[in-house]
């Protein structure tokens, strides 16, 4: 899957889903769907700046 990708051009286009479907080459339903279902398999709460920071640092990190 492009879970991780798509939360990276999610949060990189500061949850503008048109921004982060164009960064992707895909619809933004795409990036919606993408984004319900790793918040149905994980923790991910895209509604506490906390959390999405936290996730950016991580990103930022573990990218080669």
């Amino acid at each position: 899957t492009r879970h991780i990708a798509t939360l990276r051009a999610w949060l990189e286009a500061q949850g503008d889903l048109a921004a982060a479907a164009e960064r992707l080459g895909v619809h933004p339903n795409t990036v919606r769907y993408r984004l319900r279902r790793m918040a149905e398999i994980t923790d991910l709460r895209l509604d506490v700046p906390e959390k999405r920071l936290a996730m950016i640092i991580a990103l930022a990190v573990g990218r080669p």
